[in-house]
């Protein structure tokens, strides 16, 4: 379902549909729970059309001020919008992927030449979550779902209630971008950890949502054994939406990071 500090400060979006250059889409929420802030809980409107999406991340961003994120799949472009200041941060999806596998490749090289000589204990980064799929089943918001583990050694890092394709509206087909953007996350956010612009994003691994053959309905992640962010997908419903409005508003600046 980003270190997301998804609460003070991972994709995704409603928005009102015209008649006037309108498409096909699918539209589904996200709800966030900050368990480490209690009474911390973030409403995530998401469309879906073709390979674009669009999510209302006010809530997320503090609420002070309207932003969205558009995910332009077919130009391979993200966009942050803050529509208070009428600014735009860009990401390159393909420029940015490469430049966080380089910076992961350049710091696994130096920290393995560190442990060697003594100066560091063990790397800094983590193996990847291996998936466990469980026997243990449970309806999640309407949905019959199995449990999936994401683990790490002996110690479970997330567990996913996940739902067979066939019951959720679209299929396996809908998810497809949200997914690609999930993928796209789990390369570019952990390399820009020290970017002052992502310091209160907390980093949630989303490579078992990413894998899992199924509809990730609701996603725990854990930190030192204990729950500490939730992350739960309504169902999608079909939607008219207009293609304009996953496209930049004109006159805004962008912002470089």
């Amino acid at each position: 379902m980003v270190r997301i500090r998804v609460t003070t400060g991972a994709a995704a979006v409603f928005f009102l549909c015209s008649l006037l250059h309108a498409s096909a889409g699918s539209a589904f929420t996200a709800w966030i729970t900050d368990y480490r802030n209690p009474g911390v809980r973030h409403t995530v409107p998401i469309v879906v059309e073709g390979a674009r999406l669009r999510a209302d991340t006010t809530q997320m961003t503090g609420g002070k001020s309207r932003t969205e994120l558009i995910y332009a799949g077919d130009k391979g472009l993200i966009w942050h919008i803050d529509h208070s200041t009428k600014t735009y941060i860009q990401i390159d999806e393909a420029a940015a992927s490469s430049l966080g596998e380089n910076v992961t490749t350049a710091r696994d090289f130096f920290e393995g030449q560190m442990v060697k000589v003594g100066l560091m204990d063990k790397p800094t980064r983590e193996a990847e979550l291996e998936i466990e799929k469980t026997p243990e089943q449970r309806e999640v918001n309407g949905l019959q779902c199995v449990k999936f583990l994401g683990v790490r050694g002996k110690a479970i890092v997330q567990e996913i209630w996940v739902a067979p394709w066939s019951s959720v509206a679209g299929g396996k087909e809908f998810f497809t971008i949200p997914r690609r953007l999930l993928v796209t996350y789990d390369r570019i956010i952990p390399s820009l950890a020290g970017n002052p612009l992502f310091s209160n994003v907390d980093y949630i691994p989303m490579s078992v949502a990413a894998k899992v053959n199924g509809y990730p309905v609701l996603l725990v992640h854990y930190v030192n054994g204990r729950p500490a962010y939730k992350i739960q997908l309504g169902l999608p419903t079909a939607r008219s939406v207009s293609v304009d409005s996953f496209k930049l508003p004109a006159g805004y600046e962008r912002k470089m990071f």
